[in-house]
C-alpha cells in the first residue's frame, strides 16, 4: 500500500517487507534472474495444479443478510496489479457451497516506440512521467479515476466516503450524505476521460480476463462420510 499511495499525505500502516514489490515492473515484468525472489509471486507453469488455492473460505450465519444485494450470496473476488489500488466496480462472486475455479487470462498493452513522441492527446495514453497524481505516487487509469472521484465528492459532498483514501482532517461522510454520493458514484468513466481529470490509460498496461466455472461443495456431508469410514475399519 505505501507504494502505491503518497506517503507523505497519508498515515500508513508499515508493509511487511516480505510483502513490498521487489524484481518486477509494470513494464518489464520480472527480472528473470531473481525467479525466487519476486513480488508478487509468479507461477512458473499455468495450470490449476500450479495456480493459486484459497480453501475453506467460509462465512457466519450471523454474517448473511438476504436483503443485502437481492440475496447474492458469496464472495467478491477482484484481480488488479499491484500498482493500482482495487475499487469494486468489476469483479466476480465465488458463491458460497461451491467450488470455483477461475481461469486468468493477463493483457498486456505495450506502446510502439513509433507513438512515444506523439502527445498523449494524441495518442490517448500516457506515459510513467508525463500524468502525476496528488494522491498516489504512481499513475493507473483506475488510480485516477479514484482520484476524480475523491475531489468530486469532497466538493460537491462536503466529506469523502471512509473507504477512499484522504488526507488528514478530511470529513467523513455519514449517513445523511448517502444520496449525493450515489448521484457523484452514478458517474460513467467516460466522464473522467475528459474535463478536468483527464484519466487516460496507460500507454502500457496491464489488465486480466477472467473465465470461471463451478461445481456443487457437499461438504456438510463429510463428517458423515467419515463416520461411515470409521465404521468400515473397524
Amino acid at each position: 500500500m505505501k507504494q502505491v499511495l503518497e506517503r507523505r499525505k497519508f498515515l500508513i500502516n508499515k508493509t511487511k517487507p516480505h510483502l513490498e514489490i521487489r524484481n518486477w515492473s509494470l513494464k518489464d515484468g520480472y527480472i528473470e534472474k531473481y525467479n525466487n525472489n519476486v513480488y508478487p509471486r509468479r507461477a512458473l507453469i499455468s495450470g490449476s495444479s500450479m495456480g493459486f488455492t484459497a480453501d475453506w473460505l467460509y462465512s457466519n450465519h450471523s454474517h448473511i443478510d438476504h436483503l443485502c444485494k437481492d440475496s447474492v450470496l458469496g464472495f467478491k473476488v477482484k484481480l488488479d496489479h499491484p500498482l493500482q489500488i482495487p475499487y469494486m466496480n468489476k469483479y466476480f462472486i465465488m458463491p458460497l457451497n461451491k467450488i470455483t475455479r477461475v481461469a486468468i487470462k493477463p493483457v498486456m498493452t505495450l506502446i510502439s516506440e513509433e507513438l512515444v513522441f506523439y502527445k498523449p492527446i494524441d495518442r490517448q495514453c500516457y506515459l510513467p512521467d508525463e500524468m502525476y497524481l496528488s494522491l498516489y505516487k504512481i499513475y493507473s487509469q483506475q488510480n485516477c479515476f479514484s482520484e476524480c472521484l475523491y475531489n468530486v465528492t469532497l466538493r460537491k459532498c462536503g466529506c469523502v466516503p471512509y473507504w477512499m483514501p484522504h488526507v488528514k482532517n478530511t470529513k467523513i461522510c455519514g449517513p445523511g450524505k448517502t444520496d449525493c454520493m450515489k448521484d457523484i458514484h452514478h458517474l460513467q468513466s467516460d466522464q473522467f476521460k475528459s474535463g478536468p481529470c483527464k484519466c487516460l490509460p496507460l500507454c502500457n498496461s496491464l489488465k486480466y480476463e477472467i473465465e470461471t466455472s463451478h461445481t456443487d461443495w457437499n461438504w456438510d456431508s463429510l463428517p458423515h462420510t467419515y463416520n461411515i469410514s470409521n465404521e468400515c475399519v473397524v
